[in-house]
């Protein structure tokens, strides 16, 4: 694909849209922005590919593409944030189960910070290693180890909510 062959962009669609496309439905939430958001990495890589953009010394294709994705996906959060007041959070009555379990876990994702998400996202429904993840979100490795680690703690803590102090045995 480095080169330009179209048959190796052929191959490396259909290998990678369906991870890319989970992943920017989950980090915008509106599926048509996010099929744009992945055409239009795609049409970049394909450019990229073409005028030598593409080198090993910038990380992996995967890495590359699922940065693309995630750089155009926070651009649309962002003007959408400008259009569109988002005060208008998940009515959640804070018991834990309440609801369908996809929809606590959406909400959920959605209350992470974006960077938190975004490696849980890459990790979760892409598949891409940790130092993949570190080179698609300009990171370094600890940063993203931390990063994940939170978005899991915070996830735990929102579906299985707080325990309550009676129900966490005394420390001495």
């Amino acid at each position: 694909m480095a080169s330009g062959d179209r048959a190796a962009f052929g191959v490396v669609f259909d290998r990678y849209a369906p991870a890319a496309l989970r992943y920017a439905r989950r980090l915008v939430r509106d599926p048509s922005a996010a099929e744009d958001a992945v055409h239009a990495a795609f049409v970049r890589l394909l450019e990229a590919s073409r005028s030598g953009g593409l080198r090993a010394d910038r990380g992996t294709l995967r890495g590359l593409l699922f940065r693309t994705v995630r750089n155009l996906c926070i651009d649309w959060i962002r003007v959408r944030a400008r259009d569109v007041s988002l005060d208008g959070r998940d009515k959640d009555d804070g018991t834990a189960g309440s609801g369908d379990t996809r929809l606590d876990l959406e909400a959920a994702l959605a209350g992470l910070p974006e960077d938190h998400r975004s490696a849980l996202l890459l990790r979760v429904d892409a598949g891409l290693s940790y130092a993949e993840i570190s080179s698609a979100l300009g990171a370094s490795l600890s940063q993203v180890r931390m990063w994940i680690f939170r978005a899991r703690r915070a996830l735990a803590e929102r579906m299985l909510g707080e325990p309550k102090p009676e129900e966490v045995g005394r420390v001495v």
